[in-house]
């Protein structure tokens, strides 16, 4: 595929987001994806093969995006809990520069449309899973819930708290996002390490990421 080619797909997959983002699947038709960019509809067709499979590229992108943030959270500190609270904040940082990632997640939790339950069955990440095990290997979190069980479950809390505000203009909304996902670790954390405030992870700055790609 041509350049100029790639630029108008990769336009048509962020138009695609916002409003699938914002309306629902069933609530977005080529026709409003199209009229948002001034094109023709059979464009839609001639990228993606119609509606559903535009949907499916949409999603793929954003499990890759979410991958890209577990790896660079896998990678940060030494220790299960540095890594959790470094995924906080990146994914604040998702929240700066994929505004629409928590509300599609979110909305396709509640009832998995078949376009999301293709793109989850490719992506096979374990990052997370991983360092849960790990922290609790270390007696660093609790071993109540399976490893996996407590990945599906944080990955769905830190969503939902971000789309409560991702599409906020309330500046409030940044620091409420840290102060809701705390609490949400809190409940995790087996042994608190000494000099923690109230057992809060460190509050981080969102930033964009300019090489994380779309």
């Amino acid at each position: 595929m041509a350049e100029k080619s790639k630029t108008r797909a990769d336009e048509i997959v962020v138009a695609a987001t916002r409003l699938f983002a914002e309306r629902g699947y069933d609530g977005v038709s080529v026709r409003d994806i199209c009229a948002e960019l001034s094109l023709n509809c059979s464009i839609v067709s001639y990228y993606f093969n119609g509606k559903k499979g535009l949907y499916l590229e949409v999603l793929r992108r954003q499990f890759r995006a979410y991958d890209l943030a577990l790896a660079e959270a896998a990678s940060a500190g030494r220790e299960p809990r540095e890594k959790l609270a470094a995924l906080i904040g990146v994914m604040a940082e998702m929240r700066a520069e994929y505004p629409y990632f928590s509300a599609i997640m979110v909305r396709e939790s509640s009832s998995p449309s078949q376009e999301y339950l293709q793109a989850a069955s490719e992506y096979k990440n374990e990052s997370l899973v991983d360092l849960i095990r790990d922290g609790q290997r270390l007696g660093q979190l609790k071993k109540g819930a399976r490893a996996d069980s407590l990945a599906v479950a944080l990955s769905l809390l830190i969503n939902g708290v971000a789309a409560a505000g991702a599409l906020s203009s309330d500046p409030q909304a940044e620091r409420d996002y840290f102060e809701s996902v705390s609490l949400l670790l809190e409940g995790l954390t087996a042994v608190p390490g000494e000099g923690e405030s109230s057992h809060r992870f460190g509050k981080q700055s969102a930033r964009p990421r300019s090489n994380w790609s779309r």
